[in-house]
């Protein structure tokens, strides 16, 4: 579908100690863990207008901190039904660093 945003990929510095947080928040919105690699994890959300990924990958090795306010990306927000949705996914992610 045209507009639809297919795909987004997050650089972090250590994708394997991000994979809690995002998995848990990603699952609680519907998205299933569909590959991990070297590279890092994607998670996919199939719905019947196609399927829509979020990957989480390495930064490169030196490469700057990454400043919200600088050109690339600032922020990724996803819709949810309510503030329980949110409240529920942040209990889920915390308990998967605890």
């Amino acid at each position: 579908m045209r507009g639809i945003v297919h795909h987004v990929d997050l650089t972090v510095t250590d994708p394997q100690a991000s994979f809690a947080l995002y998995d848990a928040v990603l699952r609680a919105l519907g998205y299933e863990l569909h590959k991990q690699d070297e590279r890092g994890f994607d998670w996919v959300l199939a719905t019947a207008a196609g399927n829509y990924s979020i990957g989480v990958v390495q930064a490169k090795d030196g490469a700057p901190k990454h400043d919200r306010y600088s050109p690339g990306l600032h922020h990724v927000a996803w819709s949810v039904e309510s503030r329980a949705a949110v409240e529920q996914a942040n209990a889920s992610s915390a308990r998967a660093f605890f």
